[in-house]
Protein backbone atom coordinates (compact mmCIF):
# COMPACT_ATOMS: atom_id res chain seq x y z
CA UNK A 1 0.00 0.00 0.00
CA UNK A 2 1.73 2.99 -1.20
CA UNK A 3 2.22 5.94 1.56
CA UNK A 4 -0.14 8.60 0.76
CA UNK A 5 -0.22 11.73 3.60
CA UNK A 6 -3.14 13.27 4.89
CA UNK A 7 -4.04 16.25 6.63
CA UNK A 8 -6.05 16.76 10.11
CA UNK A 9 -10.22 17.72 8.95
CA UNK A 10 -12.35 18.96 11.69
CA UNK A 11 -15.07 16.63 10.50
CA UNK A 12 -17.84 19.02 11.64
CA UNK A 13 -16.98 21.80 9.62
CA UNK A 14 -15.39 20.10 6.63
CA UNK A 15 -12.29 22.46 6.39
CA UNK A 16 -8.59 21.91 6.40
CA UNK A 17 -6.50 24.41 7.82
CA UNK A 18 -2.52 25.17 7.21
CA UNK A 19 -1.95 24.58 11.22
CA UNK A 20 -2.89 21.07 10.87
CA UNK A 21 0.12 18.54 10.76
CA UNK A 22 -0.12 15.73 8.55
CA UNK A 23 -0.71 12.11 9.20
CA UNK A 24 0.38 8.97 7.28
CA UNK A 25 -0.59 5.80 7.37
CA UNK A 26 2.86 3.69 7.64
CA UNK A 27 1.78 0.31 7.05
CA UNK A 28 -1.11 -2.07 6.98
CA UNK A 29 -0.12 -6.19 7.85
CA UNK A 30 -1.83 -8.63 8.54
CA UNK A 31 -0.67 -11.68 10.14
CA UNK A 32 -1.08 -14.30 12.99
CA UNK A 33 -4.94 -13.67 13.79
CA UNK A 34 -4.35 -10.00 13.87
CA UNK A 35 -4.47 -6.75 11.78
CA UNK A 36 -1.61 -4.19 12.88
CA UNK A 37 -2.05 -0.73 10.76
CA UNK A 38 0.85 2.01 12.00
CA UNK A 39 0.09 5.71 11.53
CA UNK A 40 3.28 8.56 11.69
CA UNK A 41 2.94 12.24 12.14
CA UNK A 42 4.49 15.29 12.95
CA UNK A 43 2.70 15.53 16.48
CA UNK A 44 1.72 13.39 18.85
CA UNK A 45 -1.92 15.43 19.05
CA UNK A 46 -2.43 14.31 15.58
CA UNK A 47 -1.75 10.23 15.41
CA UNK A 48 -3.87 10.10 18.40
CA UNK A 49 -6.84 12.51 16.52
CA UNK A 50 -10.69 11.28 16.25
CA UNK A 51 -9.49 11.67 12.22
CA UNK A 52 -6.54 9.53 12.63
CA UNK A 53 -8.82 7.19 14.34
CA UNK A 54 -11.71 7.51 11.96
CA UNK A 55 -9.42 5.99 9.27
CA UNK A 56 -7.74 3.21 11.06
CA UNK A 57 -10.80 2.34 11.80
CA UNK A 58 -12.21 2.51 7.51
CA UNK A 59 -9.06 0.44 7.03
CA UNK A 60 -9.76 -2.33 9.44
CA UNK A 61 -13.74 -2.42 8.35
CA UNK A 62 -12.29 -2.60 4.29
CA UNK A 63 -10.13 -5.36 5.16
CA UNK A 64 -12.47 -7.33 7.47
CA UNK A 65 -11.74 -6.71 10.61
CA UNK A 66 -14.17 -5.50 13.51
CA UNK A 67 -12.74 -2.10 14.23
CA UNK A 68 -15.18 -2.47 17.85
CA UNK A 69 -13.69 -5.60 18.84
CA UNK A 70 -10.80 -6.82 20.97
CA UNK A 71 -7.79 -4.38 19.80
CA UNK A 72 -4.90 -2.60 21.59
CA UNK A 73 -2.86 0.62 20.42
CA UNK A 74 0.16 2.20 21.50
CA UNK A 75 1.97 5.48 20.55
CA UNK A 76 5.60 6.07 20.61
CA UNK A 77 7.99 8.29 19.11
CA UNK A 78 10.16 11.91 19.71
CA UNK A 79 10.99 14.78 18.57
CA UNK A 80 8.69 15.84 15.57
CA UNK A 81 7.53 12.14 14.42
CA UNK A 82 5.10 10.20 16.28
CA UNK A 83 3.84 6.36 15.77
CA UNK A 84 0.57 5.11 16.53
CA UNK A 85 0.36 1.39 15.93
CA UNK A 86 -3.09 -0.01 16.18
CA UNK A 87 -3.66 -4.03 16.61
CA UNK A 88 -7.00 -5.68 15.46
CA UNK A 89 -8.01 -8.58 16.59
CA UNK A 90 -11.63 -9.49 16.04
CA UNK A 91 -12.23 -10.56 12.08
CA UNK A 92 -15.78 -9.48 11.31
Amino acid sequence: MPVRPRSVVDHGSGEETAADPPFSVQSVLATDGRLVVRVGGTALGVVESRACREIVDRIATLHGWDPTGAQTERSFGGVGQFTREFVFFDEA
